[in-house]
């Protein structure tokens, strides 16, 4: 029987990842007859140019090292060699090549030298020998001789080549009593067929995340003297980290802040039992930078209690119990960083590829920021914790610093996060503006917000789904665990950031999920990231309540948002007509609890629909309209 033998010295240094290497190496294959058959396992992957956009070459700017898996299978015939029997039959081989190296090397070519470890070949082949049954497996005098893989990138193309060197292995056919040297299909020769070629063939690069994903259709490879129909896909994955030399890990639990009062709370919680979120946003703003906070008590280390204790003094930067991201960030650093939310807020439960993809881009690009995720809590909560994203993992988890000490990695919690984002430093491009309208409220509401365009961002109570259609909005429900004694909590606050802002009037409601009073806060940022005054709104909620203010958006610097109260509009359509007067003569006398008593009813929260509500709408009507 002829076979494939590698005739090129053993032990050359590897060449580089070329075409010409390709070339080459094919050439270095001979067609002979050998006494020992070596499975030779010469793999190349090369890209070629794709019509359509070049990628962002910075996506992958961060990525120290991949790790993957290629697997390779197939089947077909042939006849033992050097054999002083006769054998002959059909069998099967399959072939798996698992690459597992983890490279170090600078964007965007990663090299590496694997080890024997990274490399295997599982070969089961059956064949017929003087009516004996044979079994092949490789032998394990056999290993490597040189091997090298690499991964380089060409955005410019939207391409990709990766490459594994020459590998060597010995194959032994047992039948009965002998020991016979057999012979190991493999795709050297390249294909003759199939809509994919093998060697030297086109793989896009991804259009979005950083992982290396690919399937090709079955074909069949082109020895000429046994064609053989093969199966190939591979998954790269990158290596990422940010420079955790910028943050100190922090402890909410640590002696020197862990029993100091959090939030507005007073007494009831501390930054041990609710200060989870906080102690995440101190670690990445230092990180960002911010080594200092200049508290009322003067200048203070960056740490978990003086970020709070400055929060404190805010009245804006806390949303209740929660975290007022954007607010908070660009009020400690004086307006030079902002809260980065990655386009907007996704989860693992309904768009888990979406949510890794955010982690991917913020830890694997060029300028590598930790990630803020929410996490589920100590009472099933979720997100009811959160914990500081610093890397990727070659086998697709996440390292952690978790405020609790609990994990260490994303799948100590299940692998189940939702995105909150970065700090990042305030970019002003020339003509863009850098203003924001963030809008939160403590508890028993929820936010709608709709903008000049007629754009959504809130939670759409109709079908309990969270809207983000507001260009560069996201949107956040937040309800932390106490994370000492593990009770559930006590309060769920909502938020929406929008970054960018387009002028003009937005429409807000608030609905109401829970009985009692409700904080809503407004900050504006003006297009040279300058603050607007706040804005502060009190009100009183029960469930299925609502509702509007008429919010009034400038970015021109020394502009002042305004956000006028619209009780009239009981159906939160922004206009007061006879449609919301209706709404309360539908339930005029009625109180909270009885039948056909509709909260939007109760303009003034009493918990009675009466002629004070009657009259606010009507006073709100417009000139002339006449309901009946």
């Amino acid at each position: 029987m002829a076979v494939w033998c590698r005739t090129e010295i053993l032990g050359r240094k590897p060449m580089s990842l070329t075409k010409a290497r390709i070339s080459q190496s094919l050439s270095s294959y001979q067609l002979l007859a050998c006494p020992l058959a070596i499975v030779t396992l010469l793999v190349s992957l090369t890209s070629r140019p794709l019509l359509g956009q070049a990628q962002d070459a910075s996506r992958w700017g961060n990525v120290s090292g991949w790790k993957g898996n290629v697997l390779i299978s197939g089947e077909g015939s042939g006849t033992p060699v050097g054999l002083p029997v006769v054998c002959s039959g059909e069998y099967s081989n399959n072939q798996i090549i698992s690459l597992k190296p983890e490279v170090t090397g600078q964007f965007p070519l990663w090299v590496g030298v694997a080890s024997p470890d990274n490399i295997s070949l599982s070969i089961s082949s059956i064949v017929t020998c003087e009516g004996k049954s044979c079994l092949t497996t490789i032998a394990p005098l056999g290993g490597l001789i040189s091997n090298e893989f690499g991964i380089q990138l060409d955005p410019t193309q939207s391409t990709y080549l990766w490459t594994v060197g020459t590998l060597t292995k010995t194959v032994v056919s047992v039948c009965g009593a002998l020991s016979l040297p057999e012979f190991a299909w493999g795709p050297i020769s390249g294909p003759s067929g199939g809509p994919i070629p093998f060697l030297g063939a086109t793989y896009p690069l991804p259009d979005k995340g950083v992982h290396l994903k690919m399937t090709l259709p079955t074909y069949m490879d082109s020895n000429p003297l046994y064609p053989v129909p093969w199966n190939i896909s591979w998954d790269f994955s990158p290596v990422c980290k940010v420079d955790t030399s910028k943050l100190t890990p922090r402890r909410q639990d640590n002696p020197a802040w862990d029993d100091e009062n959090y939030d507005h709370s007073g007494n009831a919680e501390t930054i041990g039992t609710k200060g989870c979120a906080m102690t995440c946003l101190s670690m990445a703003l230092q990180f960002a930078g911010i080594s200092d906070i200049n508290t009322p008590n003067g200048l203070e280390a960056n740490d978990p209690g003086s970020l709070n204790f400055y929060m404190q003094h805010q009245d804006t930067d806390y949303n209740g119990l929660s975290v007022a991201w954007d607010k908070a960030v660009r009020d400690v650093s004086g307006g030079k960083l902002k809260f980065n939310t990655l386009g907007n807020w996704k989860s693992t439960v309904n768009n888990p590829g979406g949510a890794k993809q955010d982690l991917d881009s913020a830890l694997c690009g060029a300028s590598p920021h930790p990630v803020i995720v929410g996490v589920t809590g100590t009472d099933g909560s979720f997100p009811g914790h959160f914990v500081l994203v610093t890397g990727r993992n070659a086998d697709d988890t996440y390292t952690i610093i978790d405020p609790i000490g609990k994990g260490s990695t994303l799948d100590d919690y299940g692998g189940k996060f939702e995105t909150r984002g970065t700090v990042v430093p305030v970019v002003d491009p020339p003509g863009q503006s850098i203003g924001a309208l963030d809008v939160s409220v403590d508890n028993n509401v929820s936010l709608l917000l709709t903008d000049p365009n007629s754009d959504q961002t809130g939670l759409d109570n109709a079908s309990d789904q969270i809207l983000q259609n507001i260009a560069g909005s996201a949107y956040f429900t937040e309800a932390l665990t106490n994370d000492f004694t593990g009770a559930k909590p006590t309060e769920t606050g909502h938020s929406a950031e929008i970054f960018q802002p387009r002028d003009g009037i937005y429409r807000l409601v608030v609905t109401g999920f829970g009985k009692g009073p409700y904080q809503l806060s407004i900050r504006s940022f003006s297009q040279d990231g300058s603050s607007q005054p706040p804005i502060l709104l009190q009100g009183t909620a029960e469930p299925g309540s609502s509702f509007t203010y008429i919010v009034k958006y400038s970015s021109t610097p020394g502009s002042t948002t305004v956000a006028t109260p619209m009780p009239g509009d009981r159906n939160g359509d922004g206009v007061v007509n006879c449609a919301d007067l209706a709404i309360v003569k539908a339930s005029f006398g009625k109180k909270t609890g009885q039948p056909r008593f509709d909260p939007r009813a109760d303009v003034n929260g009493d918990g009675v629909v009466n002629v004070l509500d009657l009259a606010t709408v009507a006073r709100q009507l417009p000139a002339g309209a006449v309901c009946h």
